[in-house]
């Protein structure tokens, strides 16, 4: 049996590559299917018994993980169980949003679309066309500079999205993860 786990995605400053850099303590060896074994279960039900006869491993390798974890506030501990502290997206979340947002896609898929003539003859006018189609450099503009750039401060404005978060180690950065499939 192949155990699932998550991909992570880090944003802010993870600084140097040590104990409290997050992408180094997330690449250790089982430190993704332990996330994802807490995260896959109800909050504080799951402690390093559970998730060493889960994974098949010694307590001790998953006491270490742990340990890593706690250390850079990935996981909180209460009562010996585990939480996870950052948004992780599983395959079922992923498909609930889906039915949520797709009426959102088309309807900035039609104005787009409505709006394609004026938009081309703009993009037509910017000196990096002269490599790129037309269509890349439109799905470049959307996707970095409306959505993960005006959208993502836009609601970091209205604090429904954190863009940082003050970590141990002096640093500042949030982990984002998904069901790696």
């Amino acid at each position: 049996m192949v155990n699932k786990k998550l991909e992570f995605y880090y944003f802010g400053d993870e600084g140097k590559f040590d104990e409290f850099n997050p992408s180094y303590v997330c690449n250790k060896k089982y430190a993704a299917e332990i996330l994802y074994i807490i995260s896959a279960s109800e909050p504080y039900s799951m402690d390093m018994f559970k998730i060493s006869n889960r994974l098949k491993i010694n307590v001790e390798k998953v006491e270490n993980i742990i340990l890593s974890l706690k250390k850079i506030r990935a996981i909180d501990e209460r009562n010996r169980g585990y939480s996870i502290n950052f948004p992780v997206f599983l395959e079922d979340d992923i498909e609930r949003l889906d039915g949520f947002l797709k009426n959102v896609g088309k309807i900035i898929g039609d104005r787009v679309i409505s709006l394609s003539d004026k938009i081309e003859n703009e993009i037509l006018k910017l000196n990096c066309v002269k490599s790129n189609s037309v269509e890349r450099v439109l799905y470049h503009i959307i996707c970095d500079e409306i959505f993960d750039g005006v959208a993502f401060e836009f609601f970091a404005n209205k604090n429904i999205f954190s863009v940082s978060k003050s970590q141990p180690g002096g640093r500042d950065h949030i982990i984002v993860a998904y069901e790696k499939k």
